[in-house]
């Protein structure tokens, strides 16, 4: 019998991946995304693992002495850079947190990459991207890549139509403030915090990188005119 592993994450894209990844395993996922249909479902359906991505406190029932109710008690986890920077989002511009995460997932883990390839490697494998035997920074590629393509079939936008550059600066500080608690794989700075972020600007947003322009081809000259000939006097 396969265990159960309730996951609780506003994120759509997270939701895929994570159920990708056990998809060879002998583990259902039942995913929702809200901590209240969390508490209902583990009251129809109690699960054998609990993985908890949101903020659910005020909903954690009490015993009559005074503890948990088992299976009840979520507590923060450690999310991260992608979370930091979708926190933000959410507090300037009411990003929706799920829609802020997805935008900025497959940048953070690309800036990841070199500290966790090996991770994603077999990520890429369990979500059957890749084969075993690769090389592992090509199945941490396919892996990215991947996440790139679920985030365009589910009409992820790339940009954050409201961010500006001149948020930037204060969005960043405050991401590092929060990030940099975590215990995450690769740490950011400051100047690097505001590059990743800045990825997502709107393509037409002061202070985004144009793309570089074509060279025009050269003119064609025309071809010249032929003068006439002379005719011959009779």
């Amino acid at each position: 019998m396969p265990h159960t592993l309730l996951l609780a994450d506003d994120s759509v894209t997270i939701q895929r991946v994570i159920e990708l990844t056990f998809a060879d395993e002998d583990v259902r996922v039942v995913a929702v995304s809200d901590g209240r249909q969390a508490i209902a479902r583990i009251e129809l359906e109690p699960p054998d693992i609990v993985l908890a991505d949101v903020g659910i406190e005020s909903l954690v029932r009490k015993d009559d002495d005074g503890g948990l109710s088992p299976g009840l008690a979520f507590t923060r986890a450690n999310v991260g850079y992608v979370h930091a920077i979708a926190h933000q989002f959410g507090g300037r511009y009411h990003t929706p947190h799920g829609l802020a995460n997805a935008i900025m997932l497959p940048h953070v883990l690309r800036y990841s990459m070199p500290a966790v390839a090996e991770r994603l490697a077999l990520l890429a494998v369990r979500a059957r991207v890749g084969e075993e035997g690769e090389d592992p920074e090509v199945l941490a590629q396919k892996f990215l890549d991947a996440v790139e393509q679920l985030n365009h079939d589910l009409g992820i936008p790339t940009q954050l139509d409201a961010l500006k550059e001149e948020d930037i600066p204060s969005l960043a500080r405050a991401a590092c403030a929060e990030g940099n608690t975590y215990p995450v794989p690769r740490y950011l700075t400051q100047e690097g915090c505001e590059e990743l972020i800045r990825k997502v600007l709107p393509a037409a947003a002061p202070g985004r990188k144009a793309a570089p322009a074509r060279k025009a081809a050269p003119a064609r000259k025309a071809p010249a005119a032929k003068k006439p000939r002379a005719r011959a006097a009779h």
